[in-house]
């Protein structure tokens, strides 16, 4: 059995027991880690036989797709999970290229509603992939913005924080 596993410190609760030993896996169990967004890709794949899943991905494969009861990575306020940050104010974004996080789908699309039914803007949209060691270089590409989901990408040199 493959099992999905999210490295995030919010991902603890649910993998802590294995880690502790405290719930063992099946045998022959494997667990495969990944950013949510390669999760989401391995699951409905069916390279996984069980893993978390953004909750956008759930609402578009949710015919081929089993969901636990009572479990999730959620909260009941605020998450903060969108930062958009920008040289530029929201306003100025408009048909401006705006990087967006590889790692969260649900995150992507919360910037995107964000734009389109709030600020009323429409950017163009580019995906970023990079870790932390990227950060310096990706900050010296010729963009106008960056969000970021789960995978903080706040230590770009981007200014004011909108979002």
């Amino acid at each position: 059995m493959k099992i999905g596993r999210i490295g995030y410190i919010n991902c603890a609760p649910v993998y802590g027991a294995i880690d502790r030993g405290v719930v063992a896996l099946p045998p022959g169990g494997e667990l495969v880690t990944g950013t949510p967004a390669e999760l989401n890709d391995l699951l409905v794949a069916g390279e996984l036989d069980m893993s978390v899943i953004s909750a956008i991905e759930y609402a578009r494969h949710a015919k081929d797709l089993v969901l636990l009861p009572e479990l999730a990575i959620s909260c009941d306020g605020p998450v903060r999970s969108v930062a958009l940050f920008s040289r530029r104010t929201v306003g100025q974004l408009d048909g401006r290229t705006v990087l967006l996080s590889a790692s969260s789908r649900t995150s992507v699309a919360l910037l995107e509603l964000l734009c389109r039914d709030v600020w009323k803007i429409k950017p163009r949209f580019a995906e970023a992939r990079a870790e932390a060691q990227d950060l310096d270089a990706l900050a010296a590409l010729p963009h106008e913005a960056g969000s970021a989901g789960p995978v903080c990408l706040s230590s770009l040199r981007f200014g004011p924080h909108f979002g």
